[in-house]
């Protein structure tokens, strides 16, 4: 389908970071979650990267698979877009370790477990048998001091106490 022939690694990686963050995200957030998956699945998998990545990335998935929203956000083009998201996770559940290891939140985390307690087959497996990469990018985010979340007026962050950790990574 369109995610494996037309889009770029790039394009794959914007539209997986996009999914991550719910399908919604400012500008400055998308591009992190993009720059910080981008690399991860470049690490993993060996693909190239190049300077202009996050342009090409917008530039093929603007108006096909995401559009701009208010001021400096992005959200998917129709929930169409995060059902072939579903699918290509579903496909190959290698997908949603990358989410994991790019992941610049703990939310995102949520998001990709929150599929398998869904039904997408193999991906709390897959994220499990990521081994250390996997234990090292959940520290990470583990011990980050706030957590975003989405307000009415737009992404921000809050403080996130150890209780609110603890409570976030029993259901895992």
């Amino acid at each position: 389908h369109a995610y494996e022939q037309q889009l770029s690694d790039s394009g794959r990686s914007l539209l997986l970071a996009l999914y991550s963050l719910g399908g919604k995200a400012e500008g400055s957030v998308l591009q992190a979650a993009f720059k910080k998956l981008h690399e991860a699945r470049a690490m993993r998998w060996g693909l190239p990267r190049r300077p202009e990545d996050w342009a090409t990335a917008m530039s093929e998935l603007a108006n096909a698979f995401l559009r701009p929203t208010g001021v400096n956000a992005f959200e998917v083009l129709d929930p169409s877009v995060m059902d072939l998201v579903n699918a290509v996770i579903r496909k190959a559940p290698e997908n949603a370790v990358d989410l994991v290891l790019g992941a610049v939140d703990f939310n995102q985390v949520e998001r990709v477990w929150e599929l398998g307690k869904r039904g997408i087959v193999n991906v709390q497996a897959a994220v499990v048998q990521g081994g250390t990469p996997v234990a090292a990018a959940l520290k990470s985010l583990i011990l980050k001091p706030r957590r975003l979340i989405n307000f009415e007026s737009g992404l921000g962050f809050v403080p996130w106490t150890e209780e609110a950790r603890v409570a976030a990574i029993l259901p895992l």
